[in-house]
């Protein structure tokens, strides 16, 4: 009995002991928490996702339906550019110029519950002005894409999905007169032409940012709201509105593709925006299809130098048999050289 109560009087003085040398170089705080030596100071929530039963507020609040995720994607940059050409041939379309070229692109993603909210927005400017002479509208565009869709697995989708594309100012056609003085006609406008297409479907997620969409049930409506483009162009139908119609209504299947800018190699990015749509009467009629595709590549080079290939193909039996097709080079200064 003796020597347990001498055990306990040496070990309480070495306790203090070393209590006391400890608190020499740490002195200790009112606030600190004693934890396990096996259990972290901050564990991870991969600890909680095998527990069927979670206590915490921040845990319980994560799991609820109203729990969201947000993404916004703003894209900006401008370029000026200057050509000089000699010895051209003709001398009349190949004067020196400058050219300027804008394009933004937002995106935005809302996730709630077993929905995803997806909306994109695109515009882009191209003009050209001569020096001696008239100034030209070479790109004009403004895209807006609205979509919902609703998970089926990991990559498929149920989506219905809305979109408008139109451009924001008139364009003009010269021409020279009897006299040989240049007139300006307008060919296009504000919504004129504007086109809303609309479709309910399936959707195919790939490569995290890319899809295919495939609208089963849907159409397509075409506006004119300025009908003075009617008494310029002397026509009375224009992209197959006969003149005091404003809009027309077509129902059909809808195609698309969506690659927002990624990165394919050491500073080259690829971008794409198509849309395959097919009228539903004249679904076997390969013809009567309308096509928008919009294909870029880019490199991006120093801090501030980009060189562009851009490919649009346009086709639509409304508008013209022939199917239209351009290639633009961008070479200049970005003043936001990112994608």
């Amino acid at each position: 009995m003796i020597l347990c109560i001498q055990i306990l009087k040496w070990t309480s003085l070495m306790s203090l002991t070393l209590l006391v040398s400890s608190g020499a170089t740490q002195p200790m705080k009112k606030d600190t928490i004693i934890r396990p030596t096996d259990e972290s100071a901050a564990p991870s929530d991969s600890m909680y996702k095998n527990k069927k039963q979670i206590t915490t507020a921040d845990s319980i609040k994560k799991e609820s339906w109203r729990s969201f995720t947000n993404y916004f994607r703003l894209d900006f940059f401008s370029t000026l550019n200057a050509f000089h050409y000699m010895n051209a041939k003709d001398l009349n379309s190949e004067k020196n110029n400058f050219y300027f070229y804008y394009n933004l692109n937002i995106m935005n993603q809302f996730k709630i519950s077993r929905f995803n909210i997806n909306s994109t927005f695109y515009n882009e400017l191209g003009y050209r002005k001569f020096i001696d002479s008239i100034g030209i509208k070479n790109e004009d565009i403004y895209y807006f894409k609205f979509d919902i869709n609703s998970p089926l697995n990991k990559t498929l989708n149920a989506t219905l999905s809305y979109q408008v594309k139109s451009q924001f100012w008139n364009t003009w056609q010269f021409k020279q007169n009897a006299n040989g003085v240049n007139e300006h006609n307008l060919s296009t406008a504000y919504f004129s032409p504007g086109y809303i297409n609309f479709s309910s479907g399936l959707s195919h997620d790939f490569w995290s940012t890319c899809r295919w969409e495939l609208g089963l049930a849907g159409g397509q409506i075409t506006k004119i709201r300025n009908e003075s483009i009617y008494k310029s162009t002397e026509k009375e139908e224009l992209f197959g509105i006969v003149k005091g119609k404003k809009r027309k209504v077509e129902f059909g299947l809808n195609l698309l593709l969506q690659v927002p800018a990624r990165q394919i190699g050491k500073n080259v990015y690829w971008e794409n925006s198509s849309r395959l749509f097919a009228k539903g009467r004249e679904v076997v009629e390969i013809k009567s299809y309308s096509l928008d595709f919009n294909n870029g590549f880019h490199f991006l080079f120093l801090k501030h130098l980009r060189l562009g290939l851009r490919t649009k193909i346009n086709y639509d039996l409304s508008v013209s048999e022939k199917m239209m097709i351009s290639n633009m080079i961008l070479f200049g200064f970005y003043l936001s050289n990112k994608m």
